[in-house]
This record gives C-alpha cells, sequence and structure tokens, in this order.
C-alpha cells in the first residue's frame, strides 16, 4: 500500500509540475504580449508628438516666413517637408524607431503620412 502511495505522489508531482510549467510558459507569452504592445503604442504617441511638434516648429522658424515674404513656392514646401521629417526622427528613439518599424514596415513612409496629416490639421485651424 506504502509503495502504491508513493508511485501516485510521483505521478501527481509530475503532473503538477508539469503544468505548473505550461501555466508559466503561457502567463509568460501573455506578459511578453502586454509589454510589446505597450511599447508599440508609447512608440506610436511618441512618433504623433514628434511629428507634430516637428511641424510646428518647422511652420514657425521657416514657413511662416516665407509666406509673408510670399515666397513659399514649391521648392520650399518640400524643404520644409524635409525640414519637418529631420526634426521629426531626430526626436525618436532608437527604440521607438524600431517599434514602428516593426508596426508599420517602413518607417519613412509612416512618417510621410504623419507629417502630411499634420500639415493638413494646422491648415484646417488657421482657416
Amino acid at each position: 500500500m506504502t509503495e502504491i502511495l508513493n508511485i501516485a505522489l510521483s505521478v501527481l508531482g509530475a503532473l503538477v509540475t508539469a503544468a505548473v510549467t505550461a501555466l508559466s510558459k503561457v502567463l509568460i507569452g501573455l506578459i511578453k504580449e502586454k509589454i510589446g504592445g505597450e511599447k508599440a503604442k508609447r512608440a506610436a504617441e511618441a512618433a504623433v508628438k514628434a511629428v507634430s511638434a516637428s511641424v510646428a516648429a518647422t511652420a514657425q522658424t521657416y514657413v511662416d516666413e516665407l509666406k509673408k515674404s510670399g515666397s513659399f513656392d514649391a521648392a520650399a514646401q518640400k524643404n520644409a517637408f524635409e525640414k519637418a521629417k529631420a526634426t521629426a526622427l531626430s526626436m525618436l528613439s532608437e527604440s521607438a524607431k524600431k517599434a514602428l518599424t516593426e508596426m508599420y514596415g517602413d518607417l519613412n513612409a509612416y512618417l510621410d503620412v504623419e507629417i502630411e496629416s499634420a500639415v493638413r490639421a494646422d491648415k484646417a485651424k488657421a482657416a
């Protein structure tokens, strides 16, 4: 009887160990997913803030003066866009750039769209 009880306890111990190991793996996976989701969310928020700030700064330091002097032509628009993009990129951490690239595939294309959107929003506010 003692032998059967020892075997049963050994089997039960092995089952509990296996269950705890499996549950731990699932929990670790869920935690990693949540952390990854939070990092991605923070990266996207950082990008939006960086783009918004860079568009506003470029407008204030470059675009407004050119508009006043009547020399804000297509070349100046392109230059303003590139200045805003360079500023936004410089404001993003490497980890944010990596996360955004993983999320959107092409960081430059993503920033292009965000900058165009921010410029349009600024124009709508001014109107």
